[in-house]
């Protein structure tokens, strides 16, 4: 293969495991506006891009000659990727994280922490504070 080709094979793995990693970030981060259910068909299309990558990785590695001199290319490679990886499923848990408590936990007052499940008025019954 040639060595242009290998190239447009590594840039398209790294691409693919960048754009997974805004798409967390911005997920995480909260810059989306997305309802529930659309958060958590981004959380599973993340879930599933790892894998994608790893597959995408090997292809790569594929590609590459059985020559010592790549050898540690593939090695730093590996380790990037797999260290990527594991910060896509750290993000994709504390976002899961994130929505289960949300849904899990009843609203509350800001000052108080009284529990203002079905309170429709806007104003804290315990410390009058609106909400």
């Amino acid at each position: 293969m040639e060595t242009s080709q290998r190239k447009w094979t590594w840039v398209v793995v790294a691409l693919h495991s960048a754009l997974a990693l805004a798409v967390l970030a911005i997920l995480h981060l909260g810059w989306g506006t997305s309802t529930g259910a659309d958060d958590a068909v981004l959380i599973l299309m993340l879930a599933v891009d790892f894998p994608v990558s790893i597959v995408l990785f090997l292809f790569a590695v594929a590609q590459i000659d059985a020559v010592p001199t790549y050898f540690n290319r593939v090695i730093c490679t590996s380790l990037i990727i797999f260290l990527l990886g594991g910060l896509q499923w750290y993000w994709i848990a504390r976002v899961g994280w994130r929505f289960f408590n949300a849904k899990h936990n009843p609203p509350a007052c800001k000052q108080c922490g009284y529990n203002l499940t079905g309170n429709v008025s806007g104003v804290c019954p315990e410390c009058g504070t609106v909400t």
